[in-house]
């Protein structure tokens, strides 16, 4: 099953690492790139708090 959709900063190599895997077939022409600022970085620090915390 592909991702409908992959979160990244905005690098700009993003978009056309992007374009490369689906020219590859390695991800599906279907599946979304969604650049944010700071969608990325508010998703990893989700991933610091404790588990014992949540």
């Amino acid at each position: 099953m592909a991702p409908r959709v992959i979160n990244v900063d905005k690098n700009a190599a993003c978009p056309v690492a992007m374009e490369t895997l689906q020219g590859d077939e390695t991800v599906a022409e279907e599946t979304r790139l969604r650049q944010s600022k700071y969608l990325n970085n508010v998703i990893e620090q989700d991933h610091l708090i404790a588990p014992e915390a949540r």
